[in-house]
């Protein structure tokens, strides 16, 4: 299994229709692409404006195999709904380490 995780800033006026957009948008597209597993939202606490997106994959292989053209009408639709782009501030790809015996 491989994390990818995205941070964003979105003011708190906008919060509740980035999330609702989000998960109709978003969610819903990676949900049906090969090798999704989960995905959850954080708010950072000292920092609220911040969000962090952690997005469960199988396998990076199949996180990349995402085309390109897919995550381009993702983003116009969600950013057509929301009424503007909320731009990504990182994007981190993590391992998941298994403890050993």
């Amino acid at each position: 299994m491989v994390i990818e995780h995205l941070t964003v800033r979105v003011p708190l006026s906008l919060q509740a229709a980035y999330l609702a957009n989000d998960a109709a948008i978003w969610t819903a597209t990676l949900a049906a692409q090969p090798g999704f597993i989960s995905k959850e939202t954080w708010r950072d606490a000292a920092t609220p404006e911040m969000l962090h997106l952690i997005i469960r994959w199988a396998s990076r292989d199949q996180w990349k195999a995402v085309p390109r053209a897919t995550l381009e009408a993702t983003e116009s639709a969600f950013a057509a709904a929301l009424g503007q782009s909320i731009p990504i501030q990182s994007c981190t790809d993590l391992d998941v380490l298994t403890p050993v015996a």
